[in-house]
């Protein structure tokens, strides 16, 4: 079977379908993968690095460009559109999905006007633009949780996939460390609050100096800023990255994360069972990291903090708290752990097989 993997631009689109990519190359090494984004995603990157083949649409972004940002989009479209008819065209494959962002639109199209069966990958509550359109055109949409904005009769909620490393992470007892360990990020393009107020705990607070570990991965505009603060701390047990490739090594490592509350990472942080510190974009769409982040809180395994409450004290008070009440954090994670749904690629890959074949 031949399956084109189209979207991306985020973390939060591009490794759920990386997650499917791996379930599927796990079964049979006859299932051709390939993955279609812009030149402007991490998919140019993080796909090679998974080791796929990816091609790159001169596409764009239409929301929150401005005027001449939009017309720019716009006149790529075309170019994008009949590009991607030569490439389906060349690639023939069985079925085509898009798991969101603007880079899913000239693939999965082309490949619908040719008379491919297309499936739509949505992550959240609330469908984006993207998918949004597409999913009128799907024969099929797979969803994480119930959403809004997509035909209720084509959604069928098998979760959101993860990459097939952190099943491993999944399998292995959580151990609390001495000293405690805390793994930062803020997704894939990193979060400038969450950097800021963790690098301000610590200049603050020279006191947790020996008693906390830290790896963070600030994204690539804040990483100078950000390292060179470290530097001045002078902690080899702080250390920061730009972004940080393998993923499931940090999970294992870390006894607590503070992240964003993206799909992606609510799904790797249950399959992972780790608990969290959650501080949502509250810029998201419909706020759903905020609904997302509300719920894993809920069943006891994070604690949310709104972006407007953040800082360096608020922050410092929940790290104290878990560096003497280390038995909260097992509660948590085996909290998160069950929360998990580890199927998800498995249960994604059983239906693109069906659709591939027209089932």
């Amino acid at each position: 079977m031949k399956v084109i993997i189209a979207g991306g631009g985020t973390g939060g689109h591009l490794f759920p379908g990386i997650a499917v990519a791996q379930e599927l190359k796990r079964r049979s090494d006859e299932h051709q993968i390939l993955f279609v984004g812009s030149p402007r995603g991490i998919e140019k990157d993080a796909v090679p690095k998974a080791g796929f083949k990816v091609e790159l649409l001169p596409v764009s972004g239409l929301r929150r460009m401005g005027l001449v940002g939009t017309v720019k989009s716009l006149l790529k479209l075309p170019v994008a559109i009949f590009k991607a008819f030569g490439l389906v065209l060349r690639f023939r494959p069985s079925v085509a999905v898009s798991v969101g962002g603007y880079a899913a639109g000239p693939a999965v199209l082309a490949a619908r006007l040719l008379g491919v069966h297309v499936v739509v990958m949505e992550q959240n509550a609330v469908a984006g633009t993207t998918n949004r359109i597409l999913g009128k055109m799907a024969h099929r949409i797979v969803a994480s949780l119930p959403v809004q904005g997509l035909p209720e009769s084509k959604v069928e909620v098998l979760g959101n996939p993860v990459r097939i490393e952190m099943n491993t992470v999944r399998s292995e007892d959580f151990d609390v460390h001495q000293p405690l360990r805390i793994l930062v990020f803020g997704g894939s393009q990193g979060a400038r609050a969450i950097n800021n107020t963790v690098v301000e705990m610590l200049e603050s607070f020279p006191e947790l100096k020996g008693k906390i570990e830290v790896f963070h991965q600030t994204g690539r505009l804040d990483f100078e800023t950000i390292s060179s603060r470290y530097e001045k701390l002078g902690i080899p047990e702080y250390r920061c990255e730009t972004f940080i490739d393998a993923m499931a090594d940090a999970y294992r490592w870390a006894d607590i994360v503070i992240c964003r509350a993206g799909a992606t990472t609510i799904a790797e942080l249950t399959v992972c069972g780790r608990p969290a510190i959650l501080i949502p974009f509250p810029f998201a769409v419909d706020d759903h990291q905020t609904a997302n982040a509300k719920a894993l809180e809920d069943v006891g395994a994070a604690i949310h903090i709104a972006q407007s409450t953040l800082s360096s004290e608020t922050l410092k008070g929940h790290v104290d708290k878990f560096l003497t009440d280390r038995t909260s954090l097992n509660e948590m994670a085996a909290a998160a752990k069950a929360s998990g749904r580890p199927s998800a690629a498995a249960d994604i890959c059983n239906l693109l097989e069906k659709e591939g074949g027209h089932v």
